[in-house]
């Protein structure tokens, strides 16, 4: 792992002699390759940062027609004007379908849908 802080100092430093200039510029381009992979990374993966150094996925509404997401996972579903937790599976008749919780209408057709977020933890005191 490059230490930016060092690289840096060495960038900046008007004592760089020239035997050193060429191994600096290499490491120097590594590491910007390095940042614009990780770069790339966090962009495929939908990550953001979490302002504390970390980082959480960023949510979105994903078309059904995109992909569906596992069987039986819960997940959070628009259709039309309504909002449901639900989930995809087969159904009783051999085919696949979309299933509400906590509804007495058993079935929904939702055009997205996102992963539920991630339930506060408990605080013990």
């Amino acid at each position: 792992m490059t230490d930016y802080a060092e690289l840096i100092k060495l960038l900046r430093s008007e004592e760089c002699v020239p035997y050193m200039t060429m191994r600096i510029m290499r490491e120097a381009a590594d590491a910007i390759e390095n940042l614009m992979q990780k770069t790339r990374q966090l962009k495929s993966e939908r990550l953001v940062s979490d302002g504390n150094g970390g980082f959480v996925r960023k949510s979105r509404w994903i078309p059904v027609t995109e992909r569906l997401p596992k069987y039986g996972e819960r997940v959070l579903v628009f259709g039309g004007v309504t909002m449901y937790v639900a989930y995809f599976d087969k159904n009783r008749y051999g085919g696949e379908s979309w299933h509400k919780l906590n509804s007495k209408s058993h079935y929904c057709n939702p055009s997205h849908w996102m992963p539920l977020p991630t339930p506060p933890k408990e605080e013990t005191e």
